[in-house]
């Protein structure tokens, strides 16, 4: 007999807004006297809900009889934020629901400005110089162009239907902003997008900063490698890193490289076949030339062996001849001795 399935769904609240909590960690445990069995985990998504399911084997091993006392262990990253093993959710069914309270701390920002008076000049006449409405009305002018070319696209495809479907990237944001440096190193690993260098978080109106907010990804894809940007050990940012022109010429050169090696390997394939066809050519015309004098000769000696046949045929009919005459003086000799 299969195994009962059991799935527990539930949300993470935050105890004072009262909301959903997303990135949240939620383990399940079923205990019975001192005995502690891991059930299964999951991440609350972006409302905050989450669902773990688990079999008869995880907890038939003791008590095999008696239905799970399950609790919950409450991670935020790596810090374990609440546990409900003295609320404990009784003999669970194979369809449960629960609702856990999280009281989150209350995130503040200590330090002291450390803007020198040059700095504020320096900003000062950034902002003074910056033609703001004249970036705003660009910007503007390029959306209202991409939402003129999107509605034209969806227009003119709607008939066809011959684009795939747009999808969300498999790799999300939530998994590797906010949480901790090795989770979201383990998120993208899982991914198969590698992680080139984890460096400081410290954003600034400067070229670098602009760079790197150009380059934010919307989407991540396999096969990407990602800059982290960590504060205390959290990721905050992260961007792509993209390969330098050089690179990709000189990785395209490899390739024609070898793509020029190849054809020359088929060329050279080519000509020996080539010199094995005139090779065989010859050889038949030879052979050919030796056959058609052996048949010349042949015909000669037929032709040679007819003559002599005739020959012997004219022999034989003269030898005839002679042998009548032969007969006819042999009775002429005995007629003449008889009548004397």
């Amino acid at each position: 007999m299969s195994a009962r399935l059991f799935r527990i769904r539930g949300e993470g609240n935050e105890v004072t807004a009262q909301h959903g909590v997303s990135g949240l960690r939620v383990e399940a445990w079923d205990i019975h006297g001192k005995i502690r069995d891991p059930l299964g985990v999951a991440d609350t998504d972006t409302k905050g809900n989450f669902a773990i399911s688990f079999d008869e084997a995880k907890f038939r091993e003791f008590y095999p009889e008696i239905p799970p006392d399950v609790f919950f262990r409450v991670y935020q990253g790596e810090t374990l934020r609440m546990s409900t093993e003295n609320e404990l959710l009784v003999n669970v069914g194979t369809d449960a629901r629960v609702t856990i309270e999280v009281d989150l701390p209350t995130e503040t920002v200590e330090g002291q400005d450390r803007i020198t008076a040059r700095q504020a000049l320096r900003a000062a006449d950034f902002v003074f110089r910056s033609d703001f409405r004249g970036v705003w009305k660009e910007t503007t002018d390029k959306i209202g162009l991409a939402t003129g070319f999107f509605r034209d696209m969806v227009k003119n495809t709607l008939t066809t239907m011959d684009i795939q479907p747009l999808r969300t990237s498999p790799q999300k944001t939530d998994q590797v902003v906010n949480r901790d440096v090795a989770t979201a190193q383990e998120n993208l690993k899982a991914q198969q997008i590698e992680v080139n260098q984890v460096m400081p978080y410290k954003p600034g109106l400067n070229a670098a900063s602009l760079a790197d907010l150009r380059t934010f990804p919307a989407r991540l894809a396999p096969g990407q490698k990602v800059n982290l940007y960590e504060e205390q050990g959290v990721v905050r940012y992260y961007s792509i890193v993209t390969n330098p022109a050089g690179a990709e010429s000189a990785a395209e050169v490899s390739r024609l490289s070898q793509e020029v090696d190849s054809v020359k390997a088929r060329v050279d394939e080519v000509e020996q076949v080539k010199s094995q066809v005139e090779e065989v050519k010859t050889a038949s015309a030879t052979d050919r030339d030796t056959y058609a004098k052996e048949m010349a000769d042949l015909k000669n000696q037929v032709a040679g062996i007819d003559d002599l046949k005739k020959e012997i045929a004219a022999l034989k009919a003269d030898s005839s001849k002679k042998d009548v005459i032969i007969k006819k003086l042999q009775d002429d000799i005995a007629a003449s001795r008889r009548t004397t």
